[in-house]
């Protein structure tokens, strides 16, 4: 109920954290937003290698098709 009136309010920023430091105490499994939105650096660093490794390989593949490198290069 408190959330839905806070949200309808445009998220009071104080009186937020207030009650996210309150619902903590209350109930330690909650996750402040400040939790939900945190990215571990090493995971991001490993998932941002991970997208550009495919986009390397794909365009030695592209390369490849079209004739612009020899094949085993």
């Amino acid at each position: 109920m408190a959330y839905a009136a806070l949200k309808a309010d445009g998220y009071f920023k104080d009186l937020w954290m207030h009650v996210e430091k309150r619902i903590k105490v209350l109930e330690p499994s909650y996750k402040t937003e400040a939790e939900k939105l945190y990215v571990d650096p090493v995971a991001k660093s490993a998932a941002d290698d991970d997208v550009m490794n495919f986009f390397k390989s794909a365009s030695k593949q592209d390369d490849r098709i079209r004739g612009k490198t020899q094949v085993g290069t």
